[in-house]
């Protein structure tokens, strides 16, 4: 993965190699259009003319733009639509101020896309070979219970605007001018999402809803300008689920340059080897619960101010006791007193550096609010297409019941079965689930997670269990079907063995026949540019099971 600064372009990994479980491209058979080129003397995207057939596409259309050496098109008006957008090694697609595109579906691409002031309003999944953001906009308004899953580039005005179930970035990022949030989880993981490109360009960013999850990293840059804490300027919006553990950076940098922070999820709780005195009062424990912080690019400053948001952190009773600490003991700087309510607290700390900044950062205190579930096992065992849900808990303090979810995706969840908790209890307690999905839904890899509720209606989540049930899912997704040349497809394999891909055509003689291996979301593109036209027989095979799909070559 490498990022051509130098002409802003980012060529990233194909994100369909990605084992993104249980993620799917949506391709179906759509009416097709090709673009022709216009012979380079019209190379508007509304001219008819310039498509074959003579139709503009419209959003129930997929567009194919293949390499008409130069001839590419030029997108010449707002209202332009698309369902599925394909661009072939050598085409290109180019943008113009004023203008927008609206993609229903998916892009993929193995050209380029310049951008120039175009708005994209893109509702599926993004792989483009290169990407030049010019003064674009794009904005991300997906609606899928799925991820939207985007590779990464170098984007100017990027709106995350999405409704479903959030964005999936898979490589690292860079938004140069403003990022708006108003919708809609991004998830960063193992990746890096930057705001800003230099001291004299920071960036901007508007937040209305949705965090950064994950296991990734949110940075942004910064200048010498004053930050007040608690302002946009100065935040981090870091969460899990639709819990905000956003964080803020206040005050006054010395040299300008960037500051990263990750967050890391947990419910556990640590003791302190050695408890400290803070505001006088003994600090005990802290949770596990973690915001790591990293200066670079040069970052200096004295007087830097660190406030930390925890909403629904399990087993806070009195906010007033808590603090921000290290890993091991007191935080670096001063305290300063937090604020409530218990269900949203907030730690400050005031008197930090660029170097003692940049450290793990958690939430401790005195003993008083105690985690009230300790769960000490959660297992989740599938066999036959039934999956045995079982855990244990030492202790319960106010335990109401606890709800068992399930998840196609590790995204969205939904409730299916309900068991009573114990109430207060000191002695260990064993609960059992069955969930029977014979003949229900397809095989593939589940998630569960329990959801433990509390008496006053508090509720915490614990760790996601995942669960395989071997077998192929139950289709194929093919794009473009029908097809002029490059097919691509993709479907799912819940083992790590080898299937084997067979296409046949309409009289049973095999044309293409390939063993591919992996497991979770597979792709393939296969070149049918030499074949008859005709109905071809798509065939994945497994030693389990077999799935078949009919494309048609033009």
């Amino acid at each position: 993965m490498k990022i051509k600064k130098s002409k802003k372009k980012f060529r990233p990994i194909n994100l369909f190699l990605l084992s993104i479980i249980n993620t799917f491209l949506v391709y179906t058979a759509n009416a097709q259009t090709v673009w022709t080129g216009g012979s380079g003397v019209d190379l508007n995207w509304s001219t008819s003319s310039n498509w074959s057939p003579s139709v503009v596409p419209t959003s129930s259309t997929d567009v194919d733009i293949q390499n008409t050496y130069g001839n590419d098109p030029i997108l010449d008006a707002t209202g332009l639509k698309c369902k599925n957008l394909q661009i072939e090694a050598g085409g290109a697609l180019n943008g113009a101020s004023s203008t927008d595109l609206t993609v229903s579906g998916n892009v993929y691409d193995d050209g380029d896309i310049f951008a120039y002031g175009t708005i994209f309003y893109i509702s599926g999944d993004i792989s483009v070979g290169n990407f030049t953001e010019g003064s674009s906009t794009v904005v991300l308004n997906g609606a899928n219970s799925t991820n939207q899953n985007i590779n990464g580039y170098y984007f100017y005005n990027l709106i995350i605007n999405n409704t479903g179930g959030g964005i999936a970035f898979g490589g690292d990022a860079v938004v140069t001018n403003a990022l708006t949030m108003t919708k809609g989880n991004i998830t960063t993981t193992g990746y890096t999402l930057t705001l800003g490109t230099t001291s004299a360009n920071i960036g901007t960013l508007a937040w209305t809803a949705g965090y950064m999850t994950g296991t990734g990293t949110f940075q942004r840059w910064f200048n010498t300008s004053a930050v007040s804490l608690g302002a946009v300027a100065g935040l981090f919006p870091m969460g899990v689920s639709t819990l905000n553990r956003s964080c803020w950076i206040g005050g006054t940098p010395g040299t300008a340059g960037t500051i990263s922070v990750a967050y890391t999820q947990a419910n556990t709780v640590t003791s302190f080897v050695s408890s400290y005195s803070e505001n006088s009062t003994t600090m005990t424990h802290r949770n596990d619960a973690a915001w790591a912080f990293s200066t670079a690019n040069s970052f200096a400053g004295t007087g830097l101010s660190l406030r930390i948001q925890a909403s629904g952190m399990p087993g806070v009773s009195a906010y007033a006791a808590l603090t921000m600490s290290g890993a091991s003991g007191a935080a670096p700087g001063s305290y300063s007193a937090p604020s409530g309510p218990n269900s949203d607290p907030q730690v400050n700390r005031t008197g930090l550096t660029a170097s003692n900044l940049s450290q793990s950062f958690f939430i401790a205190d005195n003993g008083t609010n105690a985690l009230p579930v300790t769960l000490i096992d959660f297992e989740a065992f599938g066999q036959n297409g039934i999956v045995n849900l079982s855990w244990q808990t030492a202790s319960e303090i106010n335990n109401n019941y606890f709800d068992v979810e399930r998840s196609n995706d590790g995204n969205a969840w939904q409730t299916i079965g309900n068991v009573a908790g114990h109430g207060n209890s000191f002695s260990a307690n064993n609960y059992m689930l069955l969930d029977n999905l014979t003949g229900t839904i397809p095989e593939g890899t589940f998630y569960y997670r329990l959801k433990q509720v509390d008496f006053n209606g508090a509720y915490i989540f614990s760790m996601i269990r995942p669960v395989s049930l071997s077998g192929l899912t139950e289709s194929i997704q093919t794009f473009p079907n029908p097809t002029n040349n490059m097919l691509n497809m993709s479907w799912t394999n819940a083992d790590n063995g080898i299937v084997t891909l067979n296409v046949t055509d309409i009289n049973g003689k095999s044309v293409y026949t390939e063993a591919v291996s992996g497991k979770g979301l597979q792709h393939k593109q296969i070149d049918m540019t030499t074949y008859p036209a005709g109905e071809y027989l798509i065939q994945v095979v497994s030693d389990k099971s077999s799935i078949t799909k009919t494309v048609i070559k033009k």
